[in-house]
């Protein structure tokens, strides 16, 4: 009786993070009006995709999960793809840069819990990253080498593309890691605009030249998904 409600279920979750969160809570003068920003970005982003997409999501501080239910297997992915293609366009423009992963593996998700190994793998790819974006973890590349008609779906309509992503690093060296990444897809030569403007923005706000590089690695991965529309 008392696992009533936690049974385990093989689907694909996003981890997403707010870069410089503890920054920007901090230097807000009024807390209220940066909560009401936070709110408003994620809630615009969410509001018109939610029930599109099929999305579920939990929010806490500067945590973001998100995954896709009521959709059947072979759409849960693409559509959690789609959904943080806008996500990350819309937060960055609006002042909150976000990285992530999706992984893929035995997840429990209800009212009271979110656990499972997707989660882990989610958590660790995204910490990993030196950029703003999202890429899918190995358990998601393995599902799509099994899955050769959705991975030429998404590659074909430019939803992912390999890519060699910057990760943080080691020894003083930079470091790249091949994987599937989410492209940063705008939706008009405005949209475009406002995004590379706002990275701009936010890449003298960062400072110091190590904080920077992440925003130079994200506008020329928009420069090369622009080039491809």
């Amino acid at each position: 009786m008392g696992n009533v409600g936690l049974a385990a279920e093989t689907d694909f979750a996003a981890f997403i993070d707010v870069l410089g969160f503890r920054n920007l809570v901090l230097k807000s003068p009024e807390l209220e009006d940066f909560a009401q920003l936070y709110r408003s970005i994620f809630q615009d982003a969410l509001r018109s995709d939610l029930d599109r997409f099929g999305v579920e999501y939990r929010l806490f501080s500067d945590s973001l999960f998100l995954r896709v239910s009521r959709r059947r297997t072979d759409e849960r992915l693409g559509n959690l793809l789609r959904f943080a293609q806008r996500l990350l366009v819309r937060s960055c423009i609006g002042g909150l840069p976000l990285r992530g992963a999706v992984a893929y593996g035995s997840l429990i998700w209800n009212e009271d819990i979110v656990v499972g190994t997707p989660i882990i793998e989610a958590v660790e790819y995204e910490g990993l990253q030196n950029w703003i974006g999202m890429i899918l973890g190995p358990t998601c590349a393995r599902y799509l080498a099994e899955n050769r008609g959705l991975e030429d779906r998404l590659r074909e309509a430019d939803v992912i593309r390999l890519h060699d992503v910057p990760i943080r690093p080691a020894g003083g060296r930079r470091q790249k890691l091949q994987a599937w990444a989410v492209t940063l897809r705008t939706e008009s030569s405005e949209e475009h605009g406002r995004l590379e403007a706002a990275l701009r923005a936010q890449k003298i706000q960062a400072g110091e030249e190590g904080a920077q590089r992440k925003y130079d690695e994200t506008m020329e991965f928009l420069e090369h998904c622009r080039l491809s529309e």
